[in-house]
């Protein structure tokens, strides 16, 4: 089995996820020599290399790579998108030993709601389906924590989608089912206000 020494492909993941890590543009630029760096995906996990940006949870890193003008709509082998991946940022931020600094919810959030703003620039559409039709939105009400789920609904994540699944929900059902009462307060609310709309268009 290669070591981390002797793969290319490895040692090419860990010098650019160190380069995201410190947000070393001029590193990050001499690395495009990489194949498909960073528009595609790494030799090694076979991972975007936008969502291996997004996880070093470096919005500076992030940047640089949209600026490339990546595929922002990818959906990788774990049926998750760039955007998905953005909000793992958050649920993973207690468990990382790399940044002590996200292990604070408030800057965790406010990391997480960056990269979702720079995407969203990007051109990602957030109410993007994958895999029986699952949005962000479905994803965050499982996990992400109610700031989260606020600027996703404020930037038009729409409450009202139904998955596909054998029997279909949307977030506010995702939200019941794990016992989020927040998060599902706020998705009442939100289908609430979508509501209201509707009717005063018809």
């Amino acid at each position: 089995m290669p070591s981390e020494q002797t793969d290319p492909a490895i040692r090419a993941w860990m010098n650019a996820f160190d380069a995201f890590q410190t947000a070393d543009i001029a590193r990050l630029e001499e690395l495009t020599h990489l194949s498909d760096f960073p528009l595609g995906t790494d030799g090694w996990l076979n991972h975007h290399w936008l969502s291996t940006a997004i996880e070093s949870a470096v919005p500076e890193s992030v940047a640089w790579v949209l600026s490339k003008n990546p595929d922002v709509h990818y959906m990788d082998d774990e049926g998750f998108t760039a955007l998905m991946a953005a909000l793992q940022t958050e649920a993973d931020a207690p468990h990382r030993t790399d940044r002590s600094d996200l292990r604070d919810p408030v800057k965790a959030a406010a990391v997480t709601c960056e990269i979702i703003d720079l995407l969203l620039a990007a051109g990602v559409d957030i109410n993007q389906r994958v895999t029986l039709g699952v949005t962000a939105l479905h994803r965050a009400a499982a996990w992400s924590s109610p700031a989260v789920i606020r600027h996703l609904l404020d930037n038009g994540a729409d409450p009202d989608v139904m998955d596909e699944d054998y029997v279909p929900t949307n977030a506010l059902d995702t939200a019941r089912a794990m016992k989020r009462t927040e998060v599902a307060a706020l998705l009442e609310a939100a289908m609430r206000t979508q509501s209201k709309k509707l009717k005063k268009r018809t």
